[in-house]
């Protein structure tokens, strides 16, 4: 899981040393012009040239795909992260565009990707990121370069996506009317924002029903749950706690610093205001946390500029292992951020995987439904060409055909079985 979060930090300081997708971009913008005014736009020309993007765009995708390795769809989505992150688009400045001209010729770059929905998986996981740490340049961007998409790949792409900008425009207001309510009854004693999300528009990330989160938080918690609830009566309130972050008061013989940390390392901390060391099973049993999630947000609150804990008796860290507070942590600034561990891959293969699954479905049952008599090679090809967002393999596709015939949606011809006839 790390390691292919680790893996997109390489390729973005690749891509940010290398220009690649610049060129890229530039090369795109200079044949399709070359097509367009020295050839009079020639549709056997474009063809020819959309054919050939395609083909050193999708050069290495089955043996990146087979290897686990960032196939260009994915280069794609990480780059334009970056493009999208506050201060991303001085690269287009750079690259001699406007800033709308130039999240129009990533989309074109997009458009001949194999892999769209690869694409589309990933940007939808780097967008939420983006959002919800507010480190996107602005929403209108945001809402400019998936209005692109939209338009050259129809709205089944940016459903989802626009779910999401949508969301964060909802929570905004009913975070304005919450904090009204709790204004006329009095102040609280944390400070307590909370976001509405619909779980079907955003990325699935790792929780823990059962977390002990600081009892602080306990009052504030049920307090907008039941006031959510009270307004929407059939909906259903579910804390992700991986997506919140905090900021800490803490207190050291120096002076008292602002820690801001994630939900987890808050809740790590927190258990430390009674004590100044506890052993680390002791740990794992108070706050319901699995060991790999627990020592990773261990690990990044010991790192080497921010020390805040320490293993005690200098042993490794381990489950019989005794965390302490670094009572002579100290830092030059009054506010630190702590780097949050990455505790899940970017995007989740699974998810792809059972997408492409049910689309593979589809197509067959629309396609025999219309034809109700189909040939097997006939049937393949028409589905390789009704898949725009990705493309197949034709032993997927032969799968697919098997399922439906146990599931009576189609049949084999007696009298020849490379015929199919649709049932249902």
């Amino acid at each position: 899981m790390v390691e292919k979060e680790s893996e997109h930090s390489k390729i973005k300081e690749a891509l940010s040393q290398s220009r690649f997708i610049e060129k890229l971009v530039q090369m795109l913008d200079r044949y399709q012009g070359m097509a367009r005014v020295c050839f009079r736009g020639s549709p056997v020309l474009e063809r020819a040239r959309q054919s050939a993007f395609e083909a050193f765009l999708n050069k290495d995708r089955d043996e990146a795909l087979k290897n686990q390795k960032a196939s260009m769809s994915e280069v794609l989505a990480i780059y334009t992260d970056s493009v999208l992150r506050k201060g991303g688009l001085k690269l287009a400045i750079e690259a001699g565009a406007n800033e709308e001209e130039y999240l129009r010729q990533l989309v074109q770059l997009f458009t001949h990707l194999v892999d769209k929905d690869l694409f589309i998986e990933v940007y939808r996981s780097y967008l939420a990121k983006r959002l919800l740490n507010e480190k996107s340049q602005s929403v209108e961007q945001e809402r400019q370069m998936i209005s692109y998409i939209k338009m050259q790949s129809g709205p089944q792409f940016t459903k989802k996506l626009e779910g999401m900008l949508n969301d964060l425009a909802i929570a905004t207001e009913q975070t304005k009317q919450y904090e009204a309510q709790l204004s006329s009854q009095g102040t609280q004693d944390v400070e307590f924002h909370v976001t509405i999300l619909t779980s079907s528009h955003w990325p699935s990330y790792k929780n823990f029903p059962d977390l002990q989160v600081p009892r602080v938080l306990l009052p504030p918690m049920e307090n907008f749950t039941q006031y959510y609830q009270g307004r929407n009566n059939h909906r259903l309130v579910k804390w992700c706690f991986s997506l919140g972050t905090a900021t800490v008061s803490g207190k050291f013989a120096s002076r008292t610093f602002d820690l801001v940390v994630g939900t987890f390392q808050m809740c790590v901390i927190m258990q430390f205001n009674q004590t100044s060391e506890i052993p680390l099973r002791a740990l794992k049993e108070a706050l319901k946390m699995d060991d790999d999630t627990l020592i990773k947000n261990l690990k990044s609150l010991m790192l080497k500029n921010f020390k805040l804990l320490e293993v005690r008796g200098g042993h490794p860290l381990s489950l019989d292992a005794v965390i302490g507070v670094n009572d002579a942590f100290t830092s030059p600034y009054n506010r630190i951020v702590f780097p949050t561990p990455v505790l899940e891959e970017v995007y989740k293969k699974e998810v792809v995987a059972e997408d492409r699954s049910i689309a593979v479905e589809a197509a067959i049952v629309r396609i025999m439904k219309s034809r109700r008599k189909l040939g097997h090679n006939e049937l393949i090809q028409e589905v390789l060409t009704a898949l725009s967002n990705f493309q197949p393999n034709p032993a997927q596709i032969k799968q697919k055909i098997e399922q439906l015939i146990e599931r009576d949606y189609l049949e084999r011809d007696p009298d020849d079985r490379t015929l199919y006839r649709y049932l249902a």
